[in-house]
């Protein structure tokens, strides 16, 4: 493995289609192996936290997932360019700080979390074991207390049981025994201020207007990224309490 430092200046010239980074000057971090490579196919989705190429129980996905979190959240990207067989380049642009706007001070803010965090009590519902494990993980890394079910008609039934334990539901809209929707439905009929978010591909049935009939408080159309998941899970439990 080679980790190199450099720095590239990219010009407002450069057309937009390019690059997502805006134009100045950057910091170019390049970290390569000689390993096995990354094939066209697994590369389109490296940084999809629903996916991995290892075997169950070895890993989630998380951690590129994460990483490109922290990196957009710093105003940069991360590229990645690989060939089977021959071996892989990350590289990591950061915008540079200009000197002139650093002032020391002695009053040091609190430093805010790169992602929005919580510690509240999540009740998350998928039939697919792979998808439930790794909302739990990114939800646990975010703080919050998390419950799971891979059964709809599971999740409320312990629902009923108590329904005051849970700040929030987050469901799948597609499952088997009753779908994401019947059972929002009965669960806001049981506690009318629950909020609730649900998860779908593209659904034709669902969009904005029909789940505010349906009493939900969004919903979040597959794939997940992490910033996507903390920013409208933290935006719900927020919005929430101010109605309460």
């Amino acid at each position: 493995m080679t980790v190199t430092l450099g720095s590239e200046e990219f010009p407002p010239t450069l057309r937009k289609k390019d690059t997502e980074l805006a134009p100045g000057k950057y910091i170019k971090l390049t970290i390569s192996d000689t390993g096995y490579g990354i094939s066209e196919v697994d590369k389109e989705r490296i940084f999809d936290p629903y996916y991995t190429t290892k075997a169950q129980g070895m890993g989630t996905g998380l951690g590129l997932s994460v990483a490109q979190s922290i990196v957009k959240k710093h105003g940069g990207s991360i590229h990645c360019s690989s060939k089977p067989g021959v071996g892989t380049d990350f590289i990591i642009y950061l915008p540079v700080m200009d000197k002139k706007n650093v002032r020391e001070s002695t009053n040091v803010p609190e430093i805010k979390s790169l992602l929005p965090v919580g510690t509240e009590h999540i009740l998350l519902v998928d039939d697919e074991e792979t998808i439930i494990d790794t909302g739990r993980g990114m939800l646990e890394y975010l703080g919050y207390s998390v419950e799971i079910f891979n059964s709809s008609l599971s999740a409320l039934r312990e629902f009923e049981k108590s329904p005051e334990r849970y700040d929030l539901i987050i469901s799948d809209m597609t499952m088997p025994e009753m779908n994401g929707d019947e059972m929002a439905k009965k669960m806001i009929l049981i506690r009318p201020d629950i909020p609730i978010i649900i998860c779908t591909g593209y659904n034709p049935q669902i969009d904005e207007t029909a789940a505010k009939a349906m009493g939900l408080k969004a919903f979040i159309f597959k794939p997940l990224t992490f910033h996507k998941l903390a920013t409208i899970v933290r935006g719900v439990l927020d919005s929430t309490r101010r109605t309460v």
